[in-house]
């Protein structure tokens, strides 16, 4: 019989790229002063399209690239402040959850996860058995998930493997 539970699975891979998770928030508020200096950068002025309606020509000059310039700009900020603010929201509830296993859990989640110690690593850091280090994280892994999910990530799906 092999079980499936995809919320626990999903929690896997959160605390597994959870340091990815913290260079991308670095490089997301880097990209983001990029893009607030940028925008003060552009200055627009008011230009004079003279007797001509609409401008005369199908082209942008000068002052409506750089006013379509600073648009593209904001737009991109909007947009990257919104992941940023997402992403940093996921690490913050990762990191409460992880805070709040048991001693034992959390030191064998932290380890297993975020340091990538393996099974034996971890059984020689800590002083136990393989077999507790794999019943440790599994159920903090689990524990984990019902805190991010809730009652839902409990439920687990059985097929039987002929």
């Amino acid at each position: 019989m092999f079980r499936n539970n995809d919320y626990v699975k999903l929690t896997r891979d959160y605390l597994r790229n959870i340091g990815y998770y913290r260079i991308a928030v670095a490089n997301m508020s880097t990209d983001i002063k990029d893009l607030e200096s940028r925008m003060q950068d552009v200055p627009i002025k008011i230009t004079d399209y003279g007797s001509q309606p609409g401008g005369g020509s199908g082209e942008l000059n000068g002052v409506e690239r750089a006013a379509e310039s600073k648009l593209e700009a904001v737009e991109d900020y909007k947009r990257k402040s919104a992941e940023l603010k997402q992403l940093s929201r996921q690490i913050d509830r990762l990191e409460n959850c992880i805070e709040n296993l048991p001693e034992e859990e959390q030191k064998a989640v932290r380890l297993f996860y975020i340091d990538r110690l393996n099974y034996g690593e971890l059984a020689c850091a800590m002083g136990w058995s393989e077999r507790t280090v794999k019943r440790r994280v599994s159920s903090g892994t689990r524990a984990v998930a019902v805190m991010l999910f809730g009652q839902k990530a409990e439920k687990t799906v059985q097929f039987v493997v002929c």
